[in-house]
């Protein structure tokens, strides 16, 4: 299933609902419980994003010594693509992707650090438009 049809399909039924709940007396509690799923699920989301950075982050640092001198270079542009991140994430159905998130993020952040920002921004954008499928077959130009 495309990444953009789920999104758009979820903002249709939540309007959808949330518009009943106005209309008819006694089912505001749809409205409401479709909120607390949306709140619950991008909370879930992103704490599973923190866990795959810290993971990320703890197995480059075994390979690069100078981390937290690259951190102290960079940290005004890490935070700053870490809340791009924390958006796509949020709003991401897959697991996989979700993952390659957190990994791009960190690969930018202290590996490829010397990148203008404005090119990493692209890159993060441009993994939206990309499936699982099409990612995999990018690792095989690596």
């Amino acid at each position: 299933m495309p990444n953009e049809q789920p999104t758009k399909l979820s903002t249709i039924v939540g309007g959808g609902l949330r518009s009943i709940a106005a209309s008819v007396p006694g089912l505001a509690s749809i409205g409401k419980a479709w909120s607390e799923y949306e709140d619950y699920k991008t909370g879930e989301r992103i704490t599973e994003l923190m866990n795959n950075l810290k993971n990320k982050l703890k197995s480059l640092q075994d390979r690069i010594g100078n981390i937290e001198d690259v951190y102290q270079k960079t940290r005004d542009q890490f935070f700053s693509l870490l809340e791009i991140t924390v958006e796509k994430v949020s709003k991401e159905l897959s697991k996989q992707k979700r993952e390659i998130y957190a990994d791009v993020l960190t690969n930018l952040s202290f590996q490829q650090h010397e990148y203008p920002y404005e090119d990493k921004v692209a890159v993060i954008h441009s993994l939206d438009a990309l499936n699982p499928s099409d990612l995999e077959v990018l690792k095989l130009f690596r």
